[in-house]
């Protein structure tokens, strides 16, 4: 990938290792940037797209193994990867409703209200180790900005009203473990 623009923002890693990591980085081929305060998954990738100067973004989370050399290529249109422009003309991120979760729902949502589409890409294959680098959101805290979040999807995009065509009716709507809807 030689036109490739890689952003890294560090939300106050304090690991030896990953600062090690962050400080060997070639600076001709990656830019650090340093986003101090509490997590918030929109805020920090919308700082990096102003940053960013390619036609393409793609959101990459600490978290997600590549298993293959080309999974870029094949997905340059689609593990969020979007056209910069389509980004910023819905207005990237929203930092306010979607710090944590939902974001990347919420903008997929958007641009399809503006006649794009989302694609799923089959061929390329990553694996995401969900929240391994921030932990689960099991204390009140998490879970109280958790099911906020939730609740603000529902209220903006009525997707408990939502009926998707090709889901399987036997199945539960509320697990993504393929359970059986009882």
């Amino acid at each position: 990938y030689p036109d490739v623009d890689i952003i890294v923002v560090d939300n106050d890693s304090d690991d030896p290792e990953t600062l090690a990591y962050l400080g060997a980085l070639d600076p001709t081929r990656h830019r650090v940037f340093h986003h101090s305060g509490a997590f918030n998954y929109s805020a920090i990738n919308n700082r990096a797209v102003s940053e960013a100067q390619g036609r393409l973004l793609c959101l990459l989370n600490n978290d997600v193994e590549t298993t293959e050399p080309y999974w870029l290529a094949t997905l340059a249109a689609a593990c969020l990867v979007v056209e910069r422009d389509k980004f910023l003309t819905v207005g990237g991120l929203d930092e306010r409703n979607f710090a944590v979760a939902f974001n990347d729902v919420d903008l997929c949502l958007r641009l399809n209200q503006r006649g794009r589409q989302s694609l799923y890409e089959p061929r390329a294959v990553l694996i995401h180790h969900e929240s391994v680098s921030r932990g689960l959101d099991k204390d009140p805290v998490g879970a109280a900005r958790f099911a906020g979040e939730l609740a603000a999807l529902k209220r903006i995009w009525k997707t408990d009203e939502i009926v998707d065509p090709y889901h399987h009716p036997q199945l539960s709507r509320a697990s993504e473990q393929f359970a059986v809807a009882l």
